[in-house]
């Protein structure tokens, strides 16, 4: 198993102090902290449903790729913010 990082500018500096890979290995450990998720496709939104109850400020970023009307109703009903610019 190896993890991927997404192919994001500075994210490698970060990795490990305060981006992640798993949601279950060291989110947990974030909860009721600010947590945001990167979330471009359906696979990660699936996550972040599962990880909403832990924090109540937890935000989805798109990094440009656009969600449908569903996905947005989605992130809408759980009340997680969204940003869909791309990640600077």
């Amino acid at each position: 198993m190896k993890d991927v990082l997404p192919d994001i500018e500075g994210i490698s500096e970060v990795y490990g102090t305060s981006a992640f890979v798993c949601p279950f290995c060291d989110g947990w450990g974030l909860r009721d902290r600010q947590i945001s998720v990167i979330a471009p496709n359906d696979s990660n939104l699936h996550y972040v449903k599962m990880i909403s109850g832990w924090t109540k400020r937890l935000t989805v970023l798109t990094n440009a790729s656009l969600l449908t009307d569903e996905q947005h109703a989605e992130i809408n009903i759980h009340g997680i913010s969204l940003v869909e610019e791309s990640i600077q």
